[in-house]
């Protein structure tokens, strides 16, 4: 992770589960060469396994105040667990255009900011995951934003959610989900395909190389 230089907190997931972390802060010295000017561990014991991917983290930010708060509460009011994940893939597949440009040269080291896709109303599949991680956090939806390579796509690096649900049932056609488990959705196929609601999805085509 980099760390901002504004000297504000940095939130970072705790997503592998109980045991000790070693954090570890470095210095660019030159090139790819790093100091060390901090180390500490820290035995953490969470109070679910699902804890990590109910918060904001530098991946998935917001705060009580962010535009992501107010918009996820809007779509979801009286919504059910299915109903709420069903409005907010489907806000994210149809008012968020895709960046091309963005993706074809994003800057180093980029961060989605859910608040700033929401404003632009445009952005690359990191941020069509960050936002729906964000919005399904605030209602209490553990979401999980995944990265890896897409095998489907022929192997391009790729963003999407996996969402964990109590109980099963029908999203969109074409998406069903199982109870008890984590669940694989992609609004960034939905918001390019154009057929969100035919949208199909085999899980096996996502293996996930991070988490956040």
């Amino acid at each position: 992770y980099n760390l901002n230089r504004n000297g504000t907190w940095e939130t970072l997931p705790l997503q592998m589960g109980n045991g000790t972390y070693t954090l570890r802060v470095a210095r660019q010295v030159s090139g790819n060469g790093y100091g060390i000017l901090a180390t500490r561990d820290v035995s953490v014991s969470l109070a679910s396994a699902l804890s990590p991917y109910l918060v904001p983290n530098q991946r998935v930010y917001y705060t009580a105040g962010s535009s992501v708060v107010a918009k996820s509460n809007a779509l979801c009011s009286g919504k059910s667990e299915l109903e709420k994940i069903r409005a907010v893939y489907l806000y994210a597949a149809q008012n968020i255009t895709y960046d091309s440009a963005l993706a074809s040269n994003p800057p180093s080291g980029y961060i989605p900011d859910p608040d700033r896709t929401l404003a632009s109303g445009t952005g690359i599949c990191y941020d069509y995951a960050a936002l729906v991680a964000a919005m399904l956090r605030v209602q209490g939806i553990a979401t999980k934003l995944v990265m890896g390579y897409e095998v489907s796509s022929g192997g391009a690096y790729h963003a999407w959610n996996q969402i964990y649900v109590s109980g099963g049932g029908t999203i969109t056609i074409g998406i069903s989900f199982s109870g008890g488990s984590w669940n694989v959705i992609d609004a960034t196929f939905a918001a390019t395909s154009g057929d969100a609601e035919g949208f199909a999805i085999n899980p096996g085509n996502y293996p996930a190389s991070l988490v956040y």
